[in-house]
Parts: C-alpha cells; sequence; structure tokens
C-alpha cells in the first residue's frame, strides 16, 4: 500500500496501515475468544460427564468435575481415579477440538474476503524501483555514534 503514495505520505502510511493491522488483531482476537468460551461451555458437558461416569466416576462427582476442569486440578474430585482421569481428558481434548472446529469455521469467510481482495489488488511492479525518497543523512556523516559507510555493487 505504501508504494501507491507520495513518498512524503510514507510514514502516515505506515502508521494507518500499523493501526489497522493491531485494530482488525484485537477484534479478531476478541471475536474468537468468544466463540471459543461459548462453544467449550457448549461442548464440555456434552462430552466429559458421560465419559467420566461411564468410566466409573460416582454421579454425584459430576458437579464438582466439571468445577475441576474449569480450575485445572481433577485431584479433588470424590471418587477419580487415574483411569477416569485419563477418559475425562480425553472427552476435553473431543470438546475442543469440536471448539476450534467452530472457530475455525468462522475464519473462512475472512479467507475468502482476503483472497478476493489479493486478487483485485493493483499491479505495484511499475513502483519497485531503485529510488530513495528521503536520505536521513549523508554518507560517512555520523549519526547517533554510528557511522554508515557505503557499500557498492561491483556490478554498477
Amino acid at each position: 500500500m505504501a508504494l501507491l503514495w507520495e513518498p512524503d505520505d510514507i510514514g502516515l502510511v505506515g502508521g494507518v496501515l500499523g493501526a489497522v493491522r493491531t485494530a482488525a488483531g484485537a477484534i479478531a482476537t476478541s471475536m474468537y475468544s468468544s466463540i471459543l468460551t461459548t462453544e467449550a461451555s457448549r461442548f464440555l458437558p456434552r462430552y466429559v460427564p458421560s465419559a467420566a461416569v461411564s468410566a466409573g466416576l460416582p454421579s454425584s462427582s459430576v458437579p464438582a468435575l466439571m468445577a475441576a476442569l474449569t480450575a485445572g486440578d481433577l485431584s479433588v474430585v470424590p471418587g477419580i481415579d487415574d483411569n477416569i482421569a485419563a477418559v475425562v481428558d480425553q472427552a476435553t481434548k473431543q470438546a475442543y477440538s469440536m471448539s476450534f472446529r467452530t472457530v475455525f469455521l468462522c475464519t473462512l469467510p475472512f479467507g475468502a474476503i482476503i483472497l478476493v481482495a489479493a486478487a483485485l489488488a493493483p499491479n505495484v511492479e511499475d513502483y519497485l524501483t531503485d529510488e530513495v525518497a528521503r536520505k536521513l543523512h549523508k554518507p560517512g556523516e555520523e549519526k547517533g555514534g554510528v557511522v554508515r559507510k557505503e557499500v557498492f555493487d561491483e556490478e554498477r
């Protein structure tokens, strides 16, 4: 995008593009996090309790199991053992797999929009030259304690 603007505006263009990328990233992160949280709260109760009870966990311990999943410590669940914990782990992975699937499906329209925008982008090949819009200082001049030295191509 910076190639399509005047050299005097390169700082403005860079700043605007950076701001747009930051804003889009923040919106996407919040949107995808919200979708993941919603879907996980939908799929965890569907997969985990039935798997835990079928592995031998008492039905009365299911509320404690769901609370322990949130806290990340299954050792506080009454009646749980290593076998049940392994089954709960697999069921949790399945639930999150389904949740991330929904997040992935939500990214597809944005990917399609980006592909269309890329296909419609103008050709910038004419702007790719060796011209330097602004020189920061003269060759050999000290700037910030560092001496700039020119490197010349042998072929030129």
